[in-house]
């Protein structure tokens, strides 16, 4: 046995002090459970039994510390969440006795009381067989009865799930069936009614895997409120799965599953009027919101592969699902300075990111919802060579210390109408304007040479992005960008691993078409060099410094233009073990225009987003630990842009205090 009393005590307006004698709140909880493996009745062993009991009891006024969570709360007691109170009287029992092995029987039932006019009573009864060489399954029974001020209900749910077990299959069947009755004040009876069939079989290790196939018909019904007690059907909806598991391996771990479900309405209803819904549907929280015809269907898949070795690791992803989609608006909302992620670009005519811009950006969807297949499949393959005893040399040294990986990743919203085409990844169907809402091609490919060495390492990348949008209302947003990213880097530990360097060179291609604004569309060649240490000789101090100089060419027709650019960031960090560390930072941009007939302004793409002329970026942060639950940040940034009218200083300091 065991027992739990609260108390609370809530000021809802502190600088009142009306009303505060209904501050306090109590609460009472009372639990019970027994437990015997052998049970003897009249000296005989009848079989195990499990009984629980709880008792719950609290005041309208009571406020609990947490939120409360109660799964499928609505369901289980056949009550709506907007219509209780905080005061409740509940009562719960539950008893399971197994006389057998293979059978068990179950009762479970209470009844709740949530302030003077709201009740709910019910119960339920469950046999189940889950060893039985008979048969397997369980049968279930229940009821529940509510009452509030406004209407009655009754609802019975009933089912049985049976199935038999032949050499490594397991057929079975399935059946369900709920109706729910409201009794409205006025005498009027509405609520809903549905049955629900299906057959299926569950298969065993067969060709190294388990099964699962199952079809499930389900016929639903609305109570007609102009003549009592009569039903009217509503909907036929059919459901096929299809899904399987690899058995346990040492090299090959997966599991698929594929669902596809179509939902027809009768005529009635779907001509019926949007004002007269609500006559045949007092209660939406159990009911469908729209009767539209409709088709559904899900799709996953889950593969991994390893080699003995496990030098090798391979895995495939992919899914598929049918969902409802709406063009979408974007809304750029002013706000004070630095408190946006956007900025107006006057030479640009466009909206550009910027961290300390003043325009916030708000993605809405408009109104109109329509059927898309939304697909995301990836592939990814790691290869890492073992460390070898034995340290090989010359070009077998080489060989052995080059390690590789490689992503592909397809990412797709669609209008296709043939979803067959989607399933099996025709690309044909992927990427067109015509039916693609938005759709992204991801290739990434990384080859390392010596990645396990800490002293030394060369690394090759590529980046691949293809991106096309076509899901706002505004033509000018709707764009297909394309991106190739190409570099090769060194990396070297120098003074005992005091001082890294890194050298880089990377080729980049951007190119961008928006179809409604031709001005818009970009077609730049970038080549990039960049050069970083960093040096450390104490722990105290740490010294950075970054050089990148990048020439890029705009290769559009409408745009020709060239620049360079240089860019040098210096940083200085210093720190004291546990108590305080400090850091300055200075980024220096000179941006120069080397050919532009045109005289056109420069595109956000390229200068790292900035104008000709000398842009500043300088930050101070100063971190102290007064304790560890208590820390004072301060943090300063500065910023002149070229040709800018001004420049910005941005501070803040803040003290954290973590319990």
């Amino acid at each position: 046995m065991q027992g739990e009393a609260a108390v609370s005590q809530l000021d809802r307006n502190v600088f009142s002090s009306l009303d505060d004698r209904d501050n306090l709140g109590q609460a009472v909880s009372l639990g019970a459970a027994y437990s015997n493996k052998a049970t003897r009745l009249l000296g005989k062993s009848i079989g195990r039994v499990n009984w629980q009991m709880k008792w719950n009891q609290r005041t309208n006024q009571f406020s609990p510390l947490d939120r409360e969570f109660r799964p499928e709360f609505n369901h289980k007691w056949n009550l709506a969440t907007a219509e209780l109170q905080t005061m409740e009287n509940r009562l719960e029992s539950n008893l399971q006795f197994q006389p057998k092995r293979f059978m068990m029987f179950s009762l479970d039932g209470g009844f709740i009381r949530r302030g003077s006019s709201i009740s709910s009573q019910r119960g339920k009864a469950v046999l189940s067989l889950p060893d039985s060489n008979i048969v397997k399954g369980e049968i279930f029974g229940e009821t529940v009865h509510s009452e509030t001020f406004r209407e009655r209900s009754d609802w019975r749910r009933a089912g049985a799930r049976l199935g038999r077990v032949f050499w490594k299959l397991l057929p079975y069947i399935d059946f369900r069936a709920e109706d729910r009755q409201l009794k409205n004040a006025d005498s009027s009876l509405t609520g809903f009614s549905f049955l629900n069939r299906a057959v299926g079989v569950k298969m065993h290790a067969f060709l190294g895997m388990n099964w699962n196939l199952v079809s499930r018909i389900r016929e639903d019904f609305l109570y007609n409120p102009g003549q009592f007690e009569k039903r009217l059907k509503l909907s036929t909806s059919a459901t096929h799965r299809v899904s399987f598991s690899i058995l346990s391996s040492k090299r090959w771990q997966g599991r698929f599953s594929v669902v596809y479900r179509k939902k027809d309405y009768e005529p009635f209803f779907e001509q019926l009027p949007a004002d007269s819904m609500m006559k045949y549907q007092p209660d939406p929280q159990f009911q469908d919101t729209s009767w539209n015809d409709r088709q559904s269907h899900l799709g996953n898949l889950e593969l991994q592969y390893r080699n003995e070795r496990r030098t090798i690791d391979s895995r495939w992803n992919y899914k598929i699902a049918s969902e409802l989609s709406a063009l979408q608006e974007k809304v750029f909302l002013e706000v004070d300075e630095n408190r946006g992620n956007y900025r107006f670009d006057e030479t640009l005519q466009e909206y550009v990111p910027d961290p300390q811009g003043n325009f916030l950006l708000i993605i809405l969807p408009t109104g109109k919802f329509e059927s898309v297949t939304n697909i995301e499949a990836s592939w990814q393959l790691r290869y890492r060579p073992r460390i070898q005893k034995k340290k090989p040399k010359g070009l077998k040294k080489i060989l052995k210390n080059i390690s590789t990986f490689t992503f592909l990743k397809l990412d797709e919203k669609s209008r296709e109408q043939n979803i067959w085409q989607l399933y099996i990844l025709n690309l044909k169907k992927y990427h067109t304007p015509a039916t693609t809402l938005r759709g992204r091609y991801t290739i990434n490919q990384d080859i390392f040479l010596f990645e396990r060495n800490p002293n030394f390492g060369i690394t090759l990348r590529s980046r691949y992005r293809d991106n096309l949008s076509n899901q706002f209302i505004d033509a000018g947003f709707n764009e297909t960008n394309r991106t190739w990213d190409r570099s090769v880097s060194w990396r070297q530990s120098l003074l005992k691993r005091k001082l890294t360097q890194e050298l880089e060179y990377k080729q980049a291609l951007n190119f961008r078409s928006v179809s409604a604004i031709p001005s818009r569309n970009r077609d730049v060649n970038s080549r990039i060099g960049v050069v970083r240490y960093n040096y450390r000789p104490v722990y105290a101090w740490q010294v950075r410094l970054g050089v990148e100089a990048g020439f890029q060419r705009d290769r559009a027709a409408q745009n020709p233009l060239s620049v360079r650019y240089l860019e040098v960031k210096p940083q200085v960090n210093y720190s004291v073990k546990g108590k305080a560390r400090a850091q300055a930072q200075l980024s220096f941009l000179n941006v120069k225009i080397t050919e532009n007939p045109l005289d056109l302004p420069i595109p956000f793409e390229m200068g790292k987003g900035k104008k000709e002329g000398n842009s500043l970026l300088w930050n101070l942060r100063f971190e102290y630990f007064m304790s560890n639950h208590v820390t004072v940040t301060v943090n300063y940034n500065g910023r002149r842009d070229a040709g800018a009218e001004r420049t910005i200083h941005v501070a803040q300091a803040e003290v954290r205090a973590f319990f």
